[in-house]
């Protein structure tokens, strides 16, 4: 049986150098779980900390997970863990929280654990625990996503993606909507409803939309929301508009030629304090679906922009987010294994 944890770590990383005196060598002491017992392996989640999958467990460490991958997390236990490491997760189970936050959760400017990578035989891989494996499957194709990262200040129509699913552009439609160098954050400045659509298509016009707020709009017209069904040369989409007046609210949207007409009524309800993720699906039949952070929040029906696969972003009113991605509904899940840890060597001299 694995025991499943968060723990702390212990050693300093070095490897070791022996002499031909062996009174001189210098030992290794590699990184390791300060509480693990008997073989283990680890996920570096940085800051001091690390995910453990162990034989088992001996002291206290920072968070028992159970030992079952397919058991769904208590919810306290689910708190907490996010908590530590200060992101909201929206998968419930074991092996789905693991997979989020190596690849949503990551971030490629240090500031938290590594995201992770396909490994050379195009699939997705994480193993946890001496063989355990987490998560298995090839490559989902047709994935677009930004980490909003630059050197510095950088209009978004002038940024190139960043991150595992990078490399595209964008078309800018209203407005401006700026890549901020300090915070890898796209920065509405001053607009109602600066619009982007990415100039890579989806595989079909049954997709999803999402990233995450950093900061809601500052303006009580300000709003915010991912845009699905994009038209490849027209100003016409799907977008769930979110805090678009006075009181927080969430409103669907379909825009015609730059025009825009609401779906359905508005719902009112307070928003979650950032970082929050939002997520706008369409099923390719006309229905539309609003999420936040994994909870849907307001729906409608339409189907006049059904056979589009474009995709984009819209922000208001001085709004920031990151961690854009957009994909096909039904792909497989976009998670990529962590970093291979080798195990120390020691070098003679």
């Amino acid at each position: 049986m694995v025991r499943f944890f968060l723990d702390t770590f212990s050693g300093d990383g070095s490897m070791g150098i022996g002499f031909d005196n062996p009174a001189d060598d210098i030992p290794e002491n590699p990184f390791r779980s300060a509480h693990a017992d008997g073989a283990h392996s680890i996920l570096d989640l940085k800051g001091g900390l690390c995910l453990v999958g162990a034989e088992g467990i001996t002291g206290t460490p920072e968070l028992i997970l159970g030992d079952d991958l397919d058991e769904r997390l208590n919810g306290n236990r689910k708190r907490a863990l996010t908590n530590r490491l200060g992101v909201t997760v929206g998968e419930t189970t074991l092996r789905g929280i693991v997979a989020e936050l190596m690849i949503l959760h990551g971030r490629d400017d240090g500031s938290r654990w590594p995201r992770a990578k396909q490994n050379r035989f195009g699939r997705h891989k994480i193993m946890l625990g001496q063989g355990q494996v987490v998560y298995d499957a090839p490559v989902a194709e047709g994935i677009l996503g930004d980490t909003m990262v630059e050197g510095s200040n950088n209009p978004l129509e002038d940024h190139i993606a960043t991150g595992p699913n990078g490399g595209h552009s964008y078309d800018e439609l209203s407005a401006q909507l700026t890549v901020l160098g300090a915070r890898d954050d796209a920065q509405a400045n001053n607009a109602f409803s600066a619009r982007y659509r990415a100039d890579s298509a989806l595989s079909t016009d049954a997709h999803y939309s999402q990233f995450v707020v950093d900061v809601w709009p500052t303006n009580a017209n300000g709003s915010v929301g991912p845009i699905v069904q994009f038209a490849a040369a027209a100003d016409s989409f799907y977008t769930s508009l979110i805090r678009d007046r006075a009181d927080d609210q969430y409103r669907l949207f379909r825009w015609d030629a730059g025009s825009a007409t609401q779906l359905g009524s508005a719902v009112t309800e307070a928003l979650p304090t950032p970082p929050a993720t939002v997520r706008f699906e369409v099923d390719g039949g006309g229905n539309l679906d609003c999420f936040m952070d994994s909870v849907s929040k307001i729906t409608a029906t339409d189907s006049d922009h059904d056979g589009n696969t474009m995709v984009g972003l819209l922000g208001g009113k001085a709004s920031e987010f990151t961690d854009w991605e957009a994909d096909d509904l039904g792909a497989p899940a976009a998670v990529y294994p962590p970093f291979p840890r080798h195990p120390s060597r020691r070098v003679r001299m």
